[in-house]
């Protein structure tokens, strides 16, 4: 019993620790306030892809995207929200499959990778409405590729196109079938977050707890909160 309660304090120690994930960043136009009490993860929908909060793991990519937003306001003529400025919203948190997924605009070709990995759990041929997962392998002279078919849509994607990441208008259908994978085998899905998070430059947090920001920068560097 005593060793019991040992294990359980050393526990409850190991869990306040701060600082044991790794930076992410989050790019946003919406003032520093709005992440300062506590992060709101159902706000972003991610192009379809469900509510949750996205961050690059590159900080230089976070810093480029936050200026393209405020660069896309203006030349769509609309407004910042009120206090709004372009700003990178850093986290600490450690990345696991429970608590994170990929952001498949950004990194379908680590998705696309491991399904061509696994061929034997995937239909090769035939029609993409009976494929499973509504994931259907095809080999090309051109190369191999993954049909998604989702809500009655369909996206077909190249491995080697899918290598350029950033395609909004397959994020959700990918996505849904990403979705449907962790539905119905989960074993397999767990597989591949284990064996692809790490790589991937771009994640979703959609874990239950509240996150704090670790810091909030302007895209030049320069900290305009930090909770230390």
């Amino acid at each position: 019993m005593k060793q019991l309660l040992e294990d359980w304090k050393r526990f409850l120690k190991e869990e306040e620790q701060p600082g044991e994930g790794i930076e992410l960043y989050h790019a946003t136009t919406h003032p520093k306030e709005s992440f300062i009490n506590g992060i709101d993860q159902k706000r972003s929908k991610g192009f379809g892809q469900g509510a949750g909060f996205y961050v690059h793991k590159d900080l230089r990519g976070a810093q480029k995207h936050a200026i393209n937003l405020m660069n896309q306001s203006l030349v769509k003529d609309e407004p910042l929200p009120e206090g709004g400025q372009p700003i990178v919203v850093v986290i600490d948190e450690p990345v696991t499959p429970e608590t994170f997924d990929i952001d498949y605009e950004a990194y379908v070709y680590g998705f696309m990778k491991f399904i061509l990995g696994n061929e034997e759990h995937f239909q090769v041929g035939g029609s993409s409405r009976s494929a499973p997962y509504g994931i259907k392998i095809s080999h090309t002279e051109a190369g191999p590729g993954v049909t998604f078919r989702a809500a009655g849509r369909i996206s077909s994607l190249s491995l080697a196109s899918s290598r350029q990441g950033g395609n909004p208008r397959s994020a959700s259908i990918v996505a849904a079938s990403a979705q449907k994978l962790a539905a119905e085998n989960p074993s397999l899905f767990k597989r591949f977050e284990e064996e692809y998070l790490k790589d991937a430059v771009a994640l979703k947090y959609n874990g239950e707890k509240t996150i704090y920001p670790l810091r909030i920068e302007d895209p030049e560097g320069n900290i305009l909160w930090s909770r230390e």
